[in-house]
């Protein structure tokens, strides 16, 4: 946790994510994790300059899982006592519901991003699926592999093998690139 406190105070300040506890010297964080999403949290984190603004931040990103999943439900058509059920699942799942308990991550951007991703697959928004591919790559280098195997599914599934190549090819460029 001391990391990404020290990388946001050392962002608000001089926009860059450096931390001296990563690696018993001055670094960029990014030269360990590519992370640029982290960006998105500084605008908060400027205004709410604080640890704890990284914690409530981390719960209210994985929350916001519940919305794309509502969303999903609806387009499959399950009722509404149905779609509850399902968030309360998600929400009561261990890795949502105790996400929070020990430090923040990048990670955490993980789950609703993809959720995002596959409601824009399953609704045919190009646009939002290209959107939210960029924002699931910019979590983390190794993202990219969720979006590789995101790909191998379009392909597979036979109606959109052009969309599933190039993911794949675009995962795979970008984690070459990253690492």
């Amino acid at each position: 946790f001391g990391i990404f406190s020290q990388m946001f105070y050392n962002m608000k300040h001089s926009l860059q994510p450096l931390t001296t506890c990563e690696r018993d010297r001055l670094l960029s964080h990014f030269a360990v994790h590519l992370s640029p999403i982290l960006y998105l949290l500084l605008p908060v984190y400027s205004l709410f300059t604080s640890p704890i603004t990284l914690q409530l931040a981390q719960a209210a990103i994985l929350a916001s899982a519940v919305i794309p999943l509502a969303l999903l439900c609806c387009k499959f058509g399950l009722f509404y006592i149905r779609t509850v059920v399902m968030v309360l699942i998600l929400l009561c799942y261990p890795a949502v519901a105790c996400g929070t308990n020990y430090d923040f991550h990048e990670n955490c951007f993980l789950l609703p991003l993809l959720l995002w991703l596959f409601y824009a697959y399953e609704t045919r928004r190009l646009c939002l699926m290209a959107l939210f591919t960029a924002l699931v790559l910019m979590v983390k280098e190794d993202a990219a592999v969720y979006i590789a195997f995101f790909a191998l599914f379009v392909f597979l599934d036979g109606k959109r093998r052009l969309q599933g190549t190039l993911l794949f090819v675009g995962a795979g460029v970008y984690f070459l690139g990253a690492v």
